[in-house]
């Protein structure tokens, strides 16, 4: 989900703005849209595989991330 939904609008500036969800804005009919230093960054990349918390005896796997990180290695 992006942190700026905009729509029908003119004359549109987005400067420095820092987002944790992977895309910054999602445009639709929309004129003179300026974008100027902005990041847009995903955790995605830093999910722990083996969780050290209580799980079955303290050891878990996050199978999500596992699969994840498997399809990334082999192209899937």
């Amino acid at each position: 989900m992006p942190m700026f939904d905009i729509k029908d609008s003119e004359d549109i500036e987005l400067t420095r703005n820092k987002s944790k969800k992977g895309q910054m804005a999602k445009v639709e009919r929309v004129k003179g849209f300026k974008a100027k230093d902005n990041e847009a960054y995903s955790n995605d990349n830093h999910d722990e595989i083996i969780e050290l918390k209580p799980n079955f005896f303290g050891i878990g796997i996050n199978l999500r991330a596992l699969t994840r990180k498997l399809k990334k290695i082999f192209h899937l």
